[in-house]
């Protein structure tokens, strides 16, 4: 129930949702390696995720973390994360390209890296289609 006058928040935009997902994540990758046989680079893993768990987690005094988790999501963060977003998605298509291709040379059918590369084609052009039949 909403009390008057106050507005609720999503549970993503709390202070706590970056840090306790992002230890989550590493412990579910933790299990997923250990459960293959890779215990000792799941916990590799893990403190990864734990360590950059704890630094949004005392990222009180960091605009720049704050507003990476959502807390300080103003516009200029927005722009910012759209800009981000967008660089890193980039990044990603050309590794996966490449990886693809690497794998084709050495006579693999890259059927992993051909399902990812799949997926992201399908989800930008959808995307696209989305954004534009909606501007």
């Amino acid at each position: 129930m909403m009390s008057e006058g106050r507005a609720t928040r999503p549970v993503w935009k709390g202070r706590w949702w970056l840090p306790i997902w992002t230890a989550g994540l590493g412990l579910a990758l933790f299990a997923a390696a250990a459960a293959g046989g890779e215990a000792a680079n799941g916990l590799i893993i893990a403190c990864c995720f734990l360590v950059v768990a704890v630094a949004f987690a005392l990222a009180e005094r960091s605009e720049s973390l704050r507003g990476i988790g959502g807390v300080d999501g103003d516009e200029r963060f927005a722009r910012i994360e759209t800009r981000s977003m967008a660089a890193a998605g980039r990044a990603m298509a050309v590794a996966i390209i490449v990886a693809w291709g690497y794998e084709l040379s050495q006579g693999d059918d890259a059927a992993a890296i051909t399902w990812i590369l799949g997926v992201g084609t399908i989800a930008y052009v959808g995307s696209m289609i989305w954004i534009r039949g909606r501007g």
